[in-house]
């Protein structure tokens, strides 16, 4: 059973995973988008080591305290956080290049959170849902295929689509245009501060997963 909040017209209330459907059928939404890291699968321990393989190609270290400290970022913010923090000469367009490689090598790894995979599942053919993660489209959907619900989702929003990443709203509002839904008729599922202030920022409303 999962902790988590939920942020709905202005108000928050504790909730957990045994509340989910109760919760979607009196809010009486219409579609759901769900974050993919850290709210779908697992997935910390191969992207960080996928970063460590791509900044260590080019000589560098990173650290996993600083690194986890930026969890929920894209990729490109970290990336260019790192060699301009640390001053580093470094290729951010090749690292970036290799750590999405690195992760696909390593998604076989991923492991699904069962509570949210469950939800998926139960959803599957009777509301419309899409992905909406600051991931790349290819590293989403190893990761979705890992776990077995890639064919879930009606789509799968990811900063491939040339938007702004979360905290941005961009991810989440073009995943409702796709899904032909109004924001308002879309609860959202998120485990980043970045995400749930994006979710919040399109008009959505959101379960905030806290503890997977």
């Amino acid at each position: 059973m999962i902790h988590s909040l939920y942020h709905a017209d202005g108000n928050t209330r504790s909730i957990c995973s045994n509340d989910w459907m109760q919760v979607l059928s009196d809010g009486g939404f219409k579609a759901a988008i769900f974050d993919c890291d850290g709210t779908l699968v697992r997935s910390e321990h191969e992207h960080f080591a996928s970063f460590v393989s791509a900044v260590g190609a080019q000589g560098h270290v990173m650290d996993a305290a600083w690194y986890n400290s930026r969890t929920g970022l894209d990729r490109s913010s970290i990336l260019n956080a790192f060699a301009q923090e640390f001053q580093l000469e470094m290729s951010v367009d090749q690292a970036i290049s290799d750590s999405i490689s690195a992760f696909i090598q390593r998604s076989h790894n991923v492991g699904p959170i069962a509570e949210t995979v469950a939800l998926v599942r139960n959803l599957q053919g009777v509301l419309p849902m899409a992905v909406g993660t600051n991931a790349e489209r290819d590293v989403a959907l190893a990761s979705l295929r890992a776990v077995g619900i890639v064919d879930a989702f009606d789509h799968v929003i990811s900063i491939s689509d040339d938007v702004r990443p979360k905290p941005t709203p961009d991810i989440f509002a073009l995943g409702a245009s796709s899904l032909r839904v109004a924001a308002s008729d879309v609860i959202v599922f998120e485990d980043s501060p970045q995400g749930v202030k994006a979710g919040l920022k399109a008009g959505m409303s959101v379960i905030e997963v806290l503890d997977t």
